[in-house]
């Protein structure tokens, strides 16, 4: 599980990380964000890939891992996704 060279989540993507990270399903994660539910799926598909993991639970450790929550642009900041 390694962040793919130069490959980092943008806004969406964080936005979708952070609700996952809050127990959010996809439905209400695509509701919360006014996004399709096949958006949030793909956007989550990308995530896994970028982070080299397969499931959401490794996901969610990679994330972590990475800082990806706790970025400059992440809700750790203190700035609103």
């Amino acid at each position: 599980m390694v962040e793919r060279a130069g490959q980092r989540p943008n806004l969406r993507q964080l936005r979708i990380l952070l609700l996952l990270s809050q127990g959010h399903t996809d439905q209400q994660i695509a509701e919360q964000l006014y996004l399709g539910i096949r958006t949030v799926e793909r956007e989550i598909g990308r995530l896994m890939e970028m982070s080299g993991t397969r499931t959401r639970f490794s996901l969610g450790a990679a994330a972590s891992r990475l800082g990806w929550l706790h970025s400059p642009t992440g809700a750790a900041s203190g700035r609103t996704l």
